[in-house]
């Protein structure tokens, strides 16, 4: 390589680099989507500067100019595009030029007068007119996407103050050829002055009609998706809230809600239709505020809508709830919702949970409205009446505890999980825990460790263990109990009482043990692991495998959590341990020949150099790396990994 003057260029520190470099530059993602722009040819006009920079155009949406460096073994590129700087594009220039290298092409170098240099050096940025290349199909999601900082709205600013009405013309065009809802709303007069509010109001009660009527779905796999807009129903209502239109603004809420609980109860999508909703309902709610209804009339608007709202529309009421109302006004709101539950009635379609939630529901609005008035003694009274009725066991043990009714709750506590236990168990755990508050409360230890003990022996996990071991330890019983908790996992038979110090807790038997079989040796080696216990966990994990593999080798799987946990435990203890289970779970993920899953293998390789490099034996490393790199030879993105991870140089690869 020959610069114009004849003399040769100086070496330059490109010819270095392996795959794990420029990762530790970019990123995994990054370098993933630049590999991709290499491979289809997108690098064009490569050179390099006297100075060993790295210089090309690089195609997206439209042409970038790219120029990438090492300074101090550091790498850094610049390039036109709106992220600006070690971007994709940076990326593929670099594979393009360590391409040619291995493909012995000459690489021209390039004059300080290069119409690039000076459009970097300019800061001259290819966009509005490139914002599609945000969204090519190896763009899956925001990492490389720039924000929209305030010093990007000055350069916009300075941009647009530079230009001519054609160009403004043709600017705005390109704008909304690839933003059609900015055509949408320009059409729909919202934006131009109404000749009255009845007029407006009019307009956006038929957007709402025609919006919500459309069909809300969006597909994962293929990307495409039809999300109903709602901005010009948002811009509608603005303009009518900033009017003091209030009451329009209300009323129109309340159509929108209604229409748009029924479409997103049809619709297939991942909640944006839900958010496009809402953000037209956040104008409704403040509306709501300063409309001329009384205080208890908007109240119970706020409720109307928050006993209908599935979805989580109703998020911007908080607004109405923060209020200080007179007592009064929540006397008269608690009258008239009580006059409605008396009438709540479900109908023969609704089922029987459906019709529960609702009236739930309901309930909660009339409790708070009985607390804000001050009606404590109705407020239990009415707790008492529904428990039974909804399930609402919590509620009612939860005011119980507030009157400083423990004993009173704890009947309740015992009532409800007896009604609950076979098909609500979460109301069931839930009134436990509620249970264990009270005695902790009173430090009872004692009844403390006996109902940890029972959370155990129902959903036995590590987590439950170590809880249970805290709070025998407390009362220094945990040697008496920890015999048991084993046998318990080795054979599925809980203590009987004569061996049991613990008392009963008089709820038993909620949610029995639903595990298939015992022992539980995953749980065991995760209590060795806990207590320290290395070589209990090997040996149990050990047995395990063995039985696994003669029940059904077909079936045997390396890649579990609990074989994880064995070998971040034992790494330092018994390498070669660790490294023979982390070397079949990185395999298993090779062989299944997806991209995807290589890079998972990487990182349990990774572990496999970090414990090897420790212990000295790095070349036992790479003979390792270089038998699966033959094994695997037509893998050609396996091969780069592996090859980043030997440390070789991709102009050797």
């Amino acid at each position: 390589m020959k610069s114009p003057s004849g003399k040769k260029a100086p070496v330059n520190p490109f010819l270095e680099l392996n795959w794990m470099d420029i990762e530790h530059w970019a990123g995994a993602t990054i370098l993933a989507r630049g590999k991709s722009y290499q491979r289809s040819g997108r690098v064009r006009e490569l050179g390099i500067t006297t100075h060993n920079d790295l210089v090309a155009w690089v195609q997206g949406s439209t042409r970038y100019a790219t120029r990438v460096s090492i300074t101090q073994g550091e790498l850094a590129s610049i390039c036109t595009c709106p992220y600006g700087s070690n971007c994709k594009h940076g990326v593929a220039v670099v594979i393009e030029y360590l391409h040619a290298i291995k493909k012995k092409k000459e690489i021209p170098v390039i004059p300080e007068t290069d119409e690039r240099l000076s459009l970097i050096e300019q800061g001259t940025t290819a966009w509005p007119e490139d914002f599609d290349d945000w969204d090519e199909e190896d763009s899956d999601d925001d990492e490389e996407r720039p924000a929209l900082r305030p010093e990007n709205w000055e350069d916009f600013e300075t941009l647009i103050k530079g230009k001519s009405k054609a160009e403004l013309r043709a600017m705005l065009l390109q704008v909304a050829q690839n933003h059609p809802q900015i055509v949408r709303e320009l059409q729909s007069g919202f934006s131009i002055a109404p000749p009255s509010v009845a007029g407006l109001a009019q307009k956006i009660s038929k957007e709402i009609n025609r919006v919500s009527r459309e069909p809300a779905w969006s597909s994962h796999w293929s990307h495409a998706s039809n999300i109903p807009d709602y901005s010009n129903i948002a811009s509608g209502l603005q303009q009518l809230f900033d009017a003091g239109h209030f009451d329009e603004v209300v009323k129109l809420g309340k159509k929108l809600f209604t229409d748009g609980m029924e479409q997103i109860e049809q619709s297939n999508d991942e909640g944006e239709t839900i958010e496009e909703i809402s953000r037209s309902l956040q104008i409704v709610f403040k509306a709501l505020l300063y409309s001329s209804l009384s205080d208890v009339d908007k109240l119970e608007q706020a409720v109307e809508w928050e006993v209908e709202d599935n979805y989580g529309l109703c998020d911007g009421l908080e607004l109405i709830w923060k209020i200080k109302f007179d007592a009064s006004v929540w006397s008269d709101l608690a009258d008239r919702l009580l006059a409605r539950l008396e009438e709540f009635r479900p109908t023969k379609e609704e089922q029987e949970f459906h019709h529960h939630y609702k009236r739930d529901k309901l309930t909660d609005q009339i409790v708070s409205a009985l607390d804000h008035a001050g009606r404590k003694e109705e407020m239990l009274q009415l707790c008492i009446r529904e428990a039974p009725l909804t399930a609402s066991y919590e509620r009612l043990v939860k005011v119980l505890r507030k009157s400083g009714k423990s004993s009173e709750a704890e009947e309740w506590i015992i009532k409800g999980i007896e009604a609950t236990r076979d098909k609500l168990s979460g109301i069931a755990a839930a009134l436990r825990t509620q249970y264990l508050e009270i005695r902790t409360a009173k430090k009872d230890w004692l009844f403390c460790a006996a109902i940890k003990a029972d959370v155990f022996f129902d959903e036995p996990c590590i987590g439950a263990y170590a809880e249970l071991k805290k709070a025998c330890d407390k009362i220094n019983l945990w040697d008496n109990i920890r015999p048991a908790i084993i046998q318990f996992l080795n054979n599925g038979q809980r203590p009987g009482e004569s061996a049991w110090p613990l008392p009963e807790t008089g709820i038993e038997g909620m949610a029995r043990n639903r595990r298939a079989s015992f022992p539980d040796t995953d749980l065991l080696i995760e209590i060795a692991l806990l207590e320290k216990d290395l070589d209990e966990a090997l040996r149990l994990y050990d047995e395990e495998r063995q039985d696994k593999r003669a029940l059904a080798p077909w079936r045997f799987n390396w890649g579990s959590d609990i074989s994880e946990q064995i070998a971040d435990a034992v790494q330092h203890k018994y390498p070669d341990r660790s490294i023979v289970i982390w070397k079949a779970i990185a395999e298993s993920h090779i062989n299944q020949k997806n991209p995807k899953e290589y890079g998972i293998a990487m990182g349990y390789l990774k572990r496999i150099m970090k414990i090897l490099k420790q212990n000295g034996r790095q070349l036992e490393f790479t003979a390792y790396i270089g038998a699966l790199r033959a094994e695997h030879i037509r893998k050609y993105r396996l091969v780069e990994m592996l090859d980043s991870l030997s440390g070789k140089r991709i102009v050797d690869g």
